[in-house]
């Protein structure tokens, strides 16, 4: 048996005898997230989906308009030194 597995049937067994009050529901996250991860993991509206495309096209556009920058600056230099 897995660690998070022993970790988990523990952790249970004391909140069911009593000698833990509770199982909060971050503990609960992460005990399901150590034995399956992934398992918190939920699929994205439709609204949040779009979003995230934008932002992706952004951090595009701006990694290749630094790229360009860059390249720019590059190229001053080198006629500098030349």
């Amino acid at each position: 048996m897995s660690n998070a597995v022993q970790d988990a049937v523990h952790e249970l067994i004391e909140v069911a005898s009593g000698r833990q009050a509770h199982l909060s529901p971050a503990r609960a996250d992460e005990m399901h997230e150590a034995i399956t991860p992934g398992y918190n993991d939920k699929p994205l509206t439709e609204a949040e989906q779009a979003q995230l495309a934008d932002l992706r096209e952004r951090q595009a556009r701006e990694g290749k308009a630094a790229k360009g920058k860059a390249r720019a600056r590059d190229e001053d230099e080198d006629e500098d030194a030349g």
